[in-house]
């Protein structure tokens, strides 16, 4: 498990609140510390929420309002297997091809061959990745070559064999390159024992390294704990030195909301510690989720070792068809108006709406979901983030 930084986190939050629901997302605006940052719209290939088109905006400071950014398409086969990617970015007031990944899968559905490709100087520059696979009777994996492209031609070949026992509950995978030789010889690089149980979730890891040491030795153990609906609670990996010493862990706690109707992560921590510490240095998130239309993720960080106050991070704001389209919308559906007094805002809302007062810092001094007028007293002076719906401002409070 390679260590993970919060903004990383934050992203797989946002994307899990666009699932488990009813309706599909037509969109989601993302906040970053009370200002908008990103937006994406999303179009569907059929009912069953494979995605056709998803086109991603930034928001303009200059110009507030939404900029387009990139922009990606699917496509299927008859099986919906994903056989065709394209990716776009916005240059010069169009779009313009960017990458092309496709795939071809066997009538089992296993995908056998993948294929990456990037624009470079006005075509298509074939081959950036290209990847085999091959399976067993029991549609198991068996061995992948994937070969790495340069400009030059130049190319990695990397072969990985994976084998089972007899129950097809324990995996040895070997990852050979051709590289560490120029005639194409297969040096062994990596090794990993893995042990499965009931349900094909891997719950330890053994990784042995080579690269061209006299015997291969132990490099790391990753062990996993999950809970009765099969998502991760604890990831511990613990690494090794060429001598068996262990060198430093790392820790990956989650945990998730207890609504069924969602596989939300609702809090995650990382962290680390040297062999020779006693606590991990943690690095905690939680969210708060807000149903309805929109849904509203909202998530804090702090630091858990240094006793960091919870800081406000990325609000997402995910809306459904039912609520009417955003991808049109600068930004907001209503007006917001503010008046700032001693130690008070004044706010006229126009419909029932949900209301957060934030300092710079995160701290939210009130949250309410109200209409008309609505008078917040008592606060100290300073700059504050009023967010009523979908508007967001910054104000002075004398």
């Amino acid at each position: 498990m390679k260590k993970q930084n919060l903004l990383g986190m934050a992203v797989a939050l946002a994307s899990a609140a666009q699932a488990q629901n009813a309706a599909l997302p037509d969109s989601t605006i993302t906040y970053w510390r009370g200002e908008p940052s990103e937006k994406s719209v999303y179009l569907y290939a059929n009912e069953q929420g494979d995605l056709a088109e998803q086109t991603d905006y930034r928001w303009n400071e200059n110009t507030q309002a939404w900029a387009p950014n990139s922009k990606r398409e699917c496509q299927y086969d008859e099986a919906r297997n994903l056989v065709l990617t394209k990716g776009y970015d916005w240059a010069d007031g169009q779009w313009v091809a960017d990458s092309w990944s496709s795939s071809t899968f066997d009538a089992q559905g296993n995908e056998t061959e993948e294929k990456h490709h990037i624009w470079r100087d006005g075509a298509w520059f074939l081959l950036l990745q290209h990847t085999l696979k091959q399976y067993d009777d029991q549609a198991r994996l068996t061995r992948q070559d994937t070969y790495d492209y340069d400009y030059d031609n130049e190319h990695e070949h990397c072969v990985d064999l994976y084998t089972y026992d007899e129950s097809g509950q324990h995996i040895t995978s070997i990852t050979s390159d051709t590289t560490w030789m120029r005639d194409t010889t297969l040096i062994i690089s990596d090794r990993m024992d893995k042990t499965l149980y009931e349900g094909g979730r891997i719950v330890r890891t053994d990784r042995y390294a080579y690269y061209g040491m006299p015997n291969e030795y132990l490099s790391s153990i990753d062990s996993t704990v999950y809970n009765e609906r099969g998502q991760c609670l604890i990831d511990i990996q613990q690494n090794f030195d060429e001598a068996g010493n262990l060198r430093y862990t790392s820790l990956l706690e989650n945990r998730y909301d207890e609504n069924l109707k969602s596989n939300r992560n609702v809090y995650q921590a990382v962290g680390s510690k040297g062999a020779d510490e006693a606590d991990f240095s943690r690095n905690e998130i939680r969210a708060e989720v807000t149903y309805g239309n929109p849904e509203i993720l909202r998530w804090m960080e702090h630091n858990a070792l240094t006793g960091e106050e919870w800081i406000e991070g990325s609000t997402v704001m995910t809306y459904y068809p039912k609520s009417g389209t955003t991808a049109n919308e600068p930004l907001a559906a209503q007006t917001l108006r503010i008046q700032t007094d001693d130690g008070t805002i004044r706010l006229t809302l126009d419909q029932t709406t949900d209301i957060y007062i934030f300092t710079l810092s995160g701290k939210c001094y009130y949250r309410a979901k109200k209409q008309g007028v609505v008078t917040i007293q008592n606060l100290p002076k300073g700059l504050y983030i009023v967010r009523a719906g979908n508007e967001t401002k910054k104000i002075v409070v004398p």
